[in-house]
Parts: C-alpha cells; sequence; structure tokens
C-alpha cells in the first residue's frame, strides 16, 4: 500500500531539480551520445562549452561561498534564525582546542571536494562502472556505526532491491563490448568510428575491476564523509552555511590554483591520444590543456559575454541550490536519504534527453548506447522503487515488514502510553479504597 509523503521529502525532489538546472546550463547528455540540451544553444550553434567545465567549477564554488557567507552572516546577526544549538556551540569558539577542531572540519571539507571530483572522472571515463547504488549500503552501515541510527528490515529489503539496478549495470558493460562502433583490434586512436572516445574498458578489459575497486573506495569514502558532516551539525552544532562556505572557498581555491598551473603546462601528446579523455580545452593549433585561462577567454567570454553570464548565472545558481538542499537532507533527515536524489536526478534527466531526442529527431551514435540508455533508464526506476521503500512511501505489508515503519511505531508508542495511563489510574483508585 501507499504511505505518507513527509514535507521534508520534498528536499530531495528540488535537490535532483537544481542539479537538473546547472546540468542543463553547462550541457546535459548521455555519453556525448546525443545531441546535447544546453543553454548555449540557444546562442551558439554546437558550442561545446563543456570544454571549460573546470573554470566553470570555480565560478560554482566561489558562487556558493560568497552565497553562504552572506547567508552566514545573517544568521549569526539574527536575521535568519539561529538554532539553540548553533548559539551554544558559538559560546565555546574561544576554547584551546578549537584551532585543531577547525583543522579536522576543514580537511574533511577538502576531501570532499576531492572524492566528488574523482567520482565524476571516473565516471565520465570508465562509463557504466559507477555502481553508485551500492553508496545506499555504505552509507547504512556508516550511519549504524556512527550516528547510531538503526536499519530496520523493510529498509533492508530496499538494499536488497538494489541488486536488480547492478544486474543491469553488468549488462549495460557487456553490451559495450559489443558495440558496432567499436575501436579496431590494432587501433592507433582512441576514436570510435562515430567519433567518440572509446570507453577506456573495451579496449583494456582490466580496467573493468580496477576502475569499480577505485570507485569501491570512492563511494566508501563519500559515505564516510556525508555521515561526519551529519556528525558535526548534529554534535557539534556547525552552522549549514559555515560548511557551505567552506565548501565553495576550498573548491574554489583548488581549481584556481589547478587552472592556473595547467594554463601554462600542455598536456604530452602521443600514445595514441589518451589524453583526449582528460584534456578537452584544445588552441587553434589542436594544442591540447585541461583547462586554459586564456582560451576560455579569448573563445568565450570576449566573443560571447552576455550568453557567458546567463550560463554561469545558472549554473551557480543551480550548483548552490544543489548543495544547500543535500545539507538540509543530511541535517534534517539522514545521510541515507541524500543518495536518493541521484536515480531521480539521473531519471529526470534522461527523460529530457527522450523529450530532446523526438523534438530533434535524434539517434544515438550507435546500438549500443542506445540500448544501454534504456537500460540505464529502467535501473534509475528501479532504485526508485526500492528507495520508496524505504522512504515508506510504499508499504510492504507481509512477513512483517511493516511492523517497523514510522506510522506503526508511534501506534504502538501511543498505545503503551495509553495502556501506563490506564494502570496508574487503576493503581490510584485501588490506593484510595484502600484508603477509604
Amino acid at each position: 500500500s501507499f504511505g505518507k509523503f513527509k514535507y521534508k521529502y520534498i528536499y530531495i525532489l528540488f535537490s535532483a531539480i537544481a542539479l537538473i538546472i546547472n546540468d542543463i546550463a553547462f550541457g546535459l547528455n548521455y555519453n556525448d551520445a546525443f545531441k546535447a540540451v544546453s543553454l548555449i544553444n540557444l546562442f551558439v550553434d554546437n558550442k561545446n562549452s563543456k570544454e571549460h567545465f573546470y573554470i566553470h567549477d570555480i565560478f560554482c564554488y566561489f558562487g556558493t561561498f560568497f552565497v553562504s557567507l552572506i547567508l552566514y552572516i545573517l544568521e549569526k546577526n539574527g536575521i535568519l534564525d539561529e538554532s539553540i544549538e548553533q548559539k551554544h556551540y558559538s559560546k565555546k569558539d574561544n576554547s584551546s582546542s578549537q584551532i585543531f577542531f577547525n583543522l579536522k572540519l576543514i580537511s574533511l571539507i577538502s576531501l570532499w571536494v576531492i572524492e566528488e571530483k574523482l567520482a565524476e572522472t571516473i565516471k565520465n571515463i570508465l562509463i557504466h562502472l559507477d555502481f553508485w547504488v551500492l553508496e545506499f549500503i555504505f552509507l547504512s552501515y556508516f550511519c549504524k556505526k556512527i550516528l547510531k541510527i538503526d536499519i530496520y528490515n523493510h529498509q533492508k529489503v530496499a538494499m536488497l532491491l538494489t541488486i536488480f539496478p547492478c544486474i543491469i549495470k553488468i549488462v549495460t558493460i557487456i553490451i559495450s563490448f559489443y558495440d558496432e562502433n567499436r575501436i579496431e583490434e590494432n587501433f592507433t586512436s582512441y576514436k570510435r568510428k562515430d567519433g567518440l572516445l572509446e570507453i577506456l574498458y573495451v579496449p583494456y578489459p582490466l580496467l573493468i575491476p580496477i576502475g569499480f575497486s577505485i570507485y569501491l573506495i570512492i563511494i566508501i569514502m563519500k559515505s564516510y564523509i556525508i555521515t561526519k558532516i551529519k556528525w558535526y551539525m548534529d554534535l557539534k552544532y556547525i552552522s549549514l552555511y559555515k560548511l557551505l562556505m567552506l565548501y565553495g572557498f576550498i573548491g574554489g581555491l583548488t581549481f584556481t590554483i589547478f587552472c592556473i598551473i595547467t594554463t601554462f603546462k600542455e598536456c604530452p601528446k602521443g600514445y595514441k591520444d589518451l589524453y583526449d579523455y582528460f584534456c578537452k580545452t584544445k588552441d587553434d593549433n589542436n594544442q591540447k590543456y585541461f583547462a586554459n585561462f586564456i582560451l576560455y577567454y579569448t573563445k568565450i567570454l570576449s566573443q560571447i559575454p552576455k550568453a557567458e553570464v546567463i550560463i554561469l548565472f545558472f549554473g551557480i545558481l543551480g550548483f548552490f541550490i544543489y548543495k544547500l538542499y543535500s545539507l538540509m537532507i543530511i541535517k534534517d533527515l539522514t545521510p541515507i536519504h541524500l543518495v536518493f536524489s541521484i536515480p531521480l536526478f539521473y531519471a529526470i534527466r534522461k527523460i529530457i534527453l527522450l523529450i530532446n531526442i523526438l523534438i530533434q529527431k535524434d539517434s544515438a551514435a550507435s546500438k549500443a548506447y542506445e540500448i544501454n540508455f534504456k537500460l540505464d533508464l529502467s535501473a534509475d526506476c528501479l532504485c526508485l522503487f526500492g528507495y520508496f521503500v524505504y522512504l515508506e512511501i510504499i508499504k510492504l505489508n507481509f512477513l512483517g515488514l511493516n511492523y517497523n515503519i514510522t506510522e506503526n511505531i508511534i501506534s504502538r508508542a501511543e498505545s503503551e502510553v495509553y495502556l501506563e495511563d490506564l494502570i496508574i489510574d487503576a493503581d490510584a483508585k485501588d490506593e484510595n479504597d484502600m484508603e477509604y
């Protein structure tokens, strides 16, 4: 049967929509197999704005920093509501261990920034090896160990249901080896027949266990980081806006330094254009860079300044709102709930692409990509079903799986309180009778 939709679940929907806004601003696609859905296409035809994604990241991080700084100042001045816990924390600000405490917090946020970029890189290069559904299990483990959050039977069943999306993931990996556009055996370049870059594990199958192991480490690291952020907010009374402020500043500073270095450092040439996977920015002489401020100015800012400002506005807006609601989910719900926005985001993303394909009469680069696209959408829908079971939006009324859903726990608690009241009243009546 269907359960109640708690109003705070709307945070999950808002975070997914915000990520879609960010994605559309800079270019939404599926492994570059279709024509991108992007704001840039409204101004310039076939302009690849995504080649400057590292520089766009800088704007997103610093935009998040400045907005969070304003909100943090408003919170400290009492203009925004400040919780009792945050006031309690500010009284402890001058303790001798505060410097060490802040260093630990900064290290955690820095690890968060690095982990996100590593996960994104793996997803872009070793497509289909991002078994993000397993994050559900690791988050549950850390929440139980660190936050003492109990996991009930219906939630364990929801975790077991993630087996089916994992099976579909494995099928998509297998299909990639039977793509009609895959590179030849004795290849001299990583470019496929359709012009796209080959998925690296197709010529090098050994990368499948290696890539999976690396991604597994990344999602374990992410699960720990998110759980510790919840611990900082709940037990150390760290302001949500302070966390966002630190995240934006550390991320912005990290990628600014990175982009300055890569502006003056060309990507190496050779080995079958392997660096095409990492170096997306190119000059007129086809020299490749990880990122280049000079090329960003000459090719983007100087040519389409108004369009770029609009793109950056929506990109920063989507990024900030996504991070804001992500932390609100962690704070007001649990870190486990944060993972629920992922299949929702991917499902919405693929539906938008599907609509665009029908309108543009576009087709995938290959039949294999088209099949994998449909399989991925199916996996997202299966994930959503499992997550609805966890959220108690769908109730499983068999084998006692509904025993520990929230409304039944509350109902039992109310019954026990009522029973205790009856016993107390009966005891009081007996005492009055004895006195009489």
